[in-house]
């Protein structure tokens, strides 16, 4: 070999082992930086990724009005029994033998139940015919009952509607029931209008009842799981649109004294909300649970974008195969026995809140002697209280907000019961009744969020769903003790009602405190 071929060879070696040299430096700086990518590159819950994307931004400023906006519309058949169920005053018919008092009879007046010792043709309603289903189908005395049956019916119903309803949306999604369940909602309570027949009306109150109580739990829901673990509480804001729905209805109600024209004026215009369906996200938690992960990534993205936020150098974690719930059951909200004593203990304190949150609200007629004026009242409160529940449920806990303002509420509305019902105690009455209804409401919302972060992910529309059941028992029994009982003595519902919240607040002291813990997914962990 010459000299110029052994520098060529010696060249080549050289040239391979610098090459070489560069190739393993090369993959070593890969391997430091994918390391560090890794080690950057993390996977979080939802939880996680809201905390850096926006708990409550715009995004979830925007979910709050759609929701609220579909809220409004399914708050009105609540309480719409208190006006289309309304019983009007009555006066003696004109040259009646039997019946010759003068002037007008309302509930609080002592003549006021004769009526029913008389002849029909011996009286009459103060108003026209079409005023209410009690003066058009002559609800009274013997029928009494009917009134009630008929408030009852749409309180069942949506237990009814919670509990099917809520299994369809774990199973389903959230979204897919809501929008189909409002529609129709919309509509029957449109028909309801043009009923001729008490017991056809019935049976439609019992159906718009299983709808609507599938919407406010799907609202509820959807609006809970969208927003971070810091803000959580803030979601019972929502509430404030039922209490623009009450608000709206009474007015609507004093302006349009005709039931029927009233139900047209409560549904048909609201159809138009189903347009928002294109701009309602479906619940990223729910996507997680069933495993579509790049399905909840991407809603996760958009919350980001309309939140201004970066999207963070993470992803989304599925569920562990060993903690993943293949199926939900509503056995899992009675099974292990820790649930259990949970639930009853949740199921008897929604049954307290509903039964004096309804029973003050219905018995707004035998306050004073302005019941559009007393129930609007009594509902407008609700507005501070929704806010401020957010901050006691934040600053000291769900557990000891709920059961506190429970048993001041309870204790408020026996006070009631000794405030007499005479014209120079109206506005005590009506003071003491809107303090009570406060106090009230600031449970029912902590009892919401408590319970809503007590439940798994997994079972949360289901253990929800059973603990409305029990709030929707109440609001059925509370026209028959707000109301019913008032004609034994004007001072028991008062008693009943308070009693039951006052002892419900306290056993509920066995229930562990959720604020600040992370949202439990599946019942496994």
């Amino acid at each position: 070999m010459s000299f110029a071929d052994e520098q060529i060879v010696n060249f080549d070696k050289n040239e391979k082992q610098e090459a070489k040299s560069l190739i393993n430096q090369q993959n070593e700086n890969s391997d430091e930086t994918n390391k560090e990518e890794k080690k950057d590159f993390e996977k979080l819950d939802v939880d996680g990724i809201l905390f850096l994307i926006g708990e409550f931004g715009r995004s979830q400023i925007l979910l709050m009005i759609m929701l609220s906006l579909l809220m409004i519309p399914t708050a009105y058949q609540s309480l719409s029994i208190t006006f289309i169920g309304l019983n009007p005053p009555w006066r003696c018919t004109n040259n009646s033998k039997e019946c010759n008092r003068q002037g007008e009879f309302s509930i609080n007046d002592e003549f006021y139940k004769q009526r029913c010792s008389m002849k029909r043709d011996s009286w009459t309603y103060v108003t026209e015919k079409d005023f209410s289903i009690v003066t058009e189908w002559d609800l009274v005395c013997e029928k009494v009952s009917l009134t009630y049956m008929a408030n009852s019916a749409l309180q069942i119903g949506g237990g009814i509607g919670t509990i099917i309803l809520g299994f369809m949306s774990d199973s389903y999604g959230r979204k897919k029931i809501l929008y189909p369940t409002f529609v129709l909602f919309i509509v029957i309570s449109f028909l309801i209008a043009f009923i001729q027949t008490f017991w056809i009306f019935f049976a439609l109150r019992i159906i718009v009842g299983i709808l609507q109580g599938g919407i406010y739990l799907t609202l509820w829901v959807l609006m809970t799981e969208s927003v971070g673990l810091t803000y959580r509480s803030y979601s019972n804001v929502l509430w404030c649109a039922y209490t623009v729905g009450m608000c709206l209805m009474a007015l609507q109600s004093w302006l349009v004294p005709k039931w029927r024209i009233l139900l047209i004026l409560l549904s048909a215009p609201y159809l138009i909300l189903v347009g928002t369906y294109s701009f309602m996200p479906e619940s990223a938690r729910w996507l997680r649970v069933k495993n579509q992960i790049s399905l909840a990534e991407k809603v996760l993205k958009q919350i980001a974008k309309c939140n201004k936020k970066p999207w963070p150098n993470a992803c989304l974690s599925a569920i562990s195969e060993n903690s993943k719930q293949k199926k939900t059951s509503y056995i899992y909200v009675f099974y292990p026995l820790k649930v259990f004593l949970s639930t009853s203990m949740q199921f008897f304190l929604w049954f307290g809140n509903a039964v004096a949150y309804y029973g003050i609200s219905l018995i707004s007629e035998n306050l004073s002697n302005n019941m559009y004026r007393d129930f609007i009242l009594i509902s407008i409160v609700d507005i501070p209280s929704n806010f401020i529940v957010c901050w006691l449920c934040n600053r000291f806990g769900r557990k000891k907000t709920t059961i506190i303002t429970a048993v001041i509420g309870g204790a408020l509305v026996i006070v009631l019961a000794f405030i007499p019902c005479r014209a120079d105690y109206y506005f005590v009455r009506v003071s003491v009744a809107m303090v009570a209804k406060f106090f009230v409401n600031l449970s029912y919302g902590g009892i919401y969020i408590w319970s809503t972060e007590l439940y798994p992910t997994s079972i949360r529309s289901q253990g929800i769903g059973v603990c409305t059941w029990a709030g929707v028992l109440g609001a059925a029994s509370a026209p028959w003790v707000s109301q019913f009982l008032g004609y034994i003595h004007l001072a028991l519902p008062f008693c009943v009602m308070g009693s039951i919240l006052f002892i419900s607040g306290v056993c509920c002291c066995i229930l562990p405190e959720t604020n600040g813990i992370s949202t439990v997914e599946v019942v496994e962990e």
